[in-house]
């Protein structure tokens, strides 16, 4: 149960970052200048625009799309790595039931009904639950 326990708190530290209802965030292989750029090609150097202001906006721009990607990186890949870990810890949790059906009684010890709903998991209450996925 040590594991569970231990999988359990990491999924919840995870889950804290994750963005509810995160819809990706647009990124592009090449940030557009501004408009205003004279011979303005996507991709460009931001040292070639001579206007300052315009470079400021390019170079906001750029950023933008920089952490765009990173964000939609970390959002994807926190949420594989909660699914990873609930597959994980469900499969964990039903072998250790069907072996040792005398610790479905104690899994309050170790989660609240509320964490195995969380996770996805129906709470255990009577040996009629072992087996019966």
């Amino acid at each position: 149960m040590h594991y569970a326990t231990m999988a359990s708190g990491y999924m919840k530290l995870i889950s804290k970052d994750v963005i509810p209802h995160f819809q990706t965030r647009p990124v592009y292989a090449n940030v557009m200048p501004p408009m205003e750029t004279k011979f303005a090609i996507a991709g460009m150097n931001p040292d070639a625009i001579k206007d300052l202001a315009t470079r400021k906006k390019y170079i906001n721009a750029i950023e933008e799309n920089s952490e765009n990607a990173r964000i939609n990186s970390r959002q994807r890949d926190l949420r594989t790595a909660l699914r990873l870990m609930e597959i994980s810890l469900h499969s964990f949790l039903l072998d250790l039931f069907k072996r040792f059906p005398e610790c479905k009684g104690k899994t309050d010890a170790f989660f609240s009904a509320k964490d195995l709903e969380n996770l996805g998991i129906k709470p255990f209450r009577s040996s009629q639950d072992v087996g019966s996925d």
